[in-house]
């Protein structure tokens, strides 16, 4: 199964009606994130997780460097204020992508364990999908974005 195998089918499309094999894109993905900021129950597939992950890095490197070499305070206080923001969604995203690997979502608390903790976590969400449903649902189908 490859990285966008879980928005493989016409279902998940995000409802724009796109062909067998279309996957959510970057953008979609991090509206996803958000409007998902709180939800704790069902799953996430490898693309939705790693499409985000790839995003906030980034967001975070550049709102660092700007602060450090720019040497404007606002940036490093704008960081911050995302970081803080991206807390709560990025458990639940982090969660999600357990459940749809079949484990709990206390299984989050690993990465609590110095350096061994953490890499056990990677290899997690690394981990391909659970085929079809699980004990937290069915497969992820990205909703709630509309095509408007």
């Amino acid at each position: 199964m490859s990285l966008e195998d879980g928005y493989s089918n016409p279902e998940n499309s995000l409802g724009k009606g796109g062909p067998a094999g279309s996957s959510v894109s970057i953008p979609e993905a991090y509206i996803l994130f958000w409007s998902n900021f709180a939800n704790f129950r069902t799953r996430a597939n490898r693309a939705e997780y790693w499409k985000v992950f790839l995003v906030n890095i980034a967001l975070y490197l550049v709102l660092f460097a700007l602060g450090v070499v720019g040497k404007i305070g606002l940036f490093i206080i704008l960081y911050f204020i995302y970081a803080l923001a991206a807390l709560v969604p990025s458990l639940a995203l982090t969660v999600r992508r357990l459940h749809d690997t079949d484990r709990s979502g206390g299984w989050i608390f690993i990465s609590l364990i110095p350096l061994v903790g953490s890499i056990i976590l990677i290899v997690f969400m690394i981990l391909d999908s659970t085929p079809g449903p699980n004990r937290f649902g069915p497969p992820s189908v990205a909703k709630g974005i509309s095509s408007n």
